[in-house]
Formats: C-alpha cells, sequence, structure tokens
C-alpha cells in the first residue's frame, strides 16, 4: 500500500484487511479553515445567473426528442434569460419577487416548444424558489452549506466520471463538532488510485469549477489550476489517515467497473438469449450456440463506458 508518505504506507498496511501489496489504492484527507465574516454579496449576482444556466442545461439534456431547430442558438438564449431574470431579482426587494410570474414574464425569451413549455415552466419556477431561500446577508459559511445543497446532486455525474476515485466526501467541522475548534473547517476525505498529483490534476480537470466554488470559501485557497497550487495546497493541509475503508481494496476504478460491465452483460444473456437458445431444437443447437455466445463475447468485448450505471455504494460522493 503506497501513501503520501512513509508514516501513512506504514499504519494503512497493518490495518486493511487484504492480502498481499497493492499499489493503487490511496486515502487522502484534507482539512482548511473556512473564512471568517461575511460573504461579499457582489459575488451573488453572477452565481445566480451561472446557477440558472447549468441547472436548465443539464435539465434539457434529460428531455427526448427536443427539436434541433429549439437547440440551435439555445446557450445563447438561456444566457439572455439567466441574465434578465437575475438583474431583476436584484432590482427588487426579496420580498416582492414571485416566482411564478418572474418566470412568465421573461419565458419567451427560450423559444421552447408547446409540447415543452409547461415542463420548462415548473422545474424554473422550483428552481427560482430555492434560489430565493438564500439568506442575505450570510457568513463564508452559511454560503457554503447553501451552494453545496443547492449544488451537490448534479455534480455526482460529473465527478464519477473520473477513471481514478473511489469515494469522495466533504463535510464541514465547527466548535459543535469539536468543542475549542478555532473555526469552522472544511473537510475533504477521499479514496483514489494512483499518485496524488495525477489524482488532483484528474479532479481539475473534470470538476474544476465546482472545486474552486467550494474550496474558495477557504483560506488561502489558490485556485484548482494551475494544478501545482491545487496539489500544494492538499499537502500543506492533509492529515494522513491511520486506517480507512475501500469496498474493493484490490481492485483499480477501471477493474471494478469492467467488472460490473460484465455482470449486467452476463446477467442480460442470462435473461435474454439463453431461454432463446434452450428452446431449439438439436439439429440446430450447435449453430445457435455459436451465434448467441458470439454475440455474448462480442459484448464483453466492447469497451466500458465510465457514464455506466455505477451502484452507489461503490463509487461514492457526499457532503
Amino acid at each position: 500500500m503506497e501513501g503520501t508518505d512513509g508514516t501513512h504506507e506504514r499504519e494503512t498496511r497493518k490495518r486493511l484487511p487484504i492480502t498481499g501489496k497493492r499499489e493503487n489504492i490511496t486515502e487522502l484527507t484534507a482539512v482548511a479553515r473556512i473564512k471568517p465574516g461575511t460573504y461579499p454579496e457582489k459575488r451573488l449576482p453572477h452565481e445566480y445567473k451561472e446557477l440558472i444556466f447549468q441547472s436548465v442545461i443539464k435539465f434539457k439534456d434529460t428531455l427526448l426528442g427536443l427539436p434541433k431547430t429549439f437547440l440551435t442558438g439555445f446557450d445563447d438564449r438561456l444566457r439572455q434569460f439567466s441574465d434578465t431574470l437575475v438583474n431583476e431579482i436584484f432590482e427588487s426587494s426579496k420580498t416582492s419577487i414571485e416566482p411564478e410570474k418572474l418566470v412568465f414574464r421573461h419565458f419567451e425569451t427560450l423559444r421552447v416548444p408547446s409540447k415543452y413549455a409547461d415542463t420548462f415552466k415548473v422545474f424554473l419556477i422550483k428552481f427560482i424558489e430555492k434560489l430565493l431561500k438564500q439568506p442575505r446577508p450570510m457568513t463564508w459559511l452559511d454560503h457554503l452549506k447553501w451552494i453545496g445543497n443547492l449544488t451537490h446532486e448534479n455534480r455526482q455525474g460529473e465527478i464519477r466520471k473520473m477513471s481514478t476515485i473511489h469515494y469522495a466526501r466533504w463535510f464541514i467541522l465547527n466548535e459543535n463538532s469539536i468543542p475549542g475548534l478555532d473555526g469552522a473547517h472544511l473537510v475533504f476525505t477521499s479514496n483514489y488510485d494512483g499518485e496524488l498529483a495525477a489524482y488532483l490534476e484528474d479532479f481539475a480537470s473534470v470538476d474544476e469549477g465546482p472545486v474552486n466554488l467550494v474550496f474558495g470559501h477557504c483560506i488561502g485557497w489558490p485556485g484548482a489550476r494551475p494544478a501545482d497550487g491545487f496539489i500544494k495546497y492538499v499537502k500543506e493541509h492533509e492529515y494522513p489517515a491511520l486506517i480507512f475503508y475501500a469496498n474493493y481494496p484490490l481492485a483499480t476504478v477501471g477493474e471494478v467497473r469492467r467488472a460490473l460491465d460484465w455482470k449486467n452483460k452476463t446477467q442480460k444473456f442470462i435473461e435474454n438469449d439463453l431461454p432463446k437458445l434452450l428452446k431449439r431444437k438439436s439439429g440446430k443447437w450447435e449453430a445457435s450456440a455459436r451465434k448467441y455466445l458470439s454475440g455474448y463475447l462480442n459484448e464483453l468485448a466492447k469497451p466500458t463506458s465510465n457514464s455506466e450505471e455505477v451502484s452507489e455504494s461503490t463509487f461514492g460522493v457526499s457532503r
């Protein structure tokens, strides 16, 4: 077991319930103090616009059959729509804004086909309601909690695209958690494959914006890019673990995904093709067996997709 320093390596290896040497999987825990004081309200309009834009893009991608004429130029129309909404929100008193009327006033900008208009409106109204629940003014800690809750679900799929990550979790420690603690702290803990530098570079590449958004609440955060600053910051705030848990301590993320992919394809073969094969008459059985088994093996030979449905217990991402 190769850790981030010699102590980590020695202490971790004693306690993992595995035999032999596995050089890929490592645990990381980094703890950084959250900035004290009030969060700058001047940042909020830009954040609102990005949140609306990214959330609507993700929602749009879940809908099937959207015409190409609608999709052409949609991003530009959505930018205009989110800019207009947010400007109106910050020009009005918070208590006077009615999300439904706000969305209806500017909805035509999006040019949504009538078939999908009601679905879009419901989504937008609910999302604007979430935005308006944000307290203003607020502390850096309050903002981190708010933005984390609002964006958490949207990041699950992105982080699971990483080829190195087994598990990741963010959580907050404060005086209520540990009496005498000097201010609130953000804790990031993760199990990953390979070397720390390559892992953090992968993280910055796949999830740069959200990484900056979360760690940007911490004192001294240099930004996810260039990755050298990110790596240095994590090493300075790292607390090597004496023991950690991994669902599959003898397998890389790629090996786990491949095994799950083969399991799913084998299950489909057993449920769909095998019954057909067993029903064949004896004279045609050999040819049928070749046909079905060949098809099954060809499926197994296909590359495994990173977006494959994966168990929540395998690749966990939590707050």
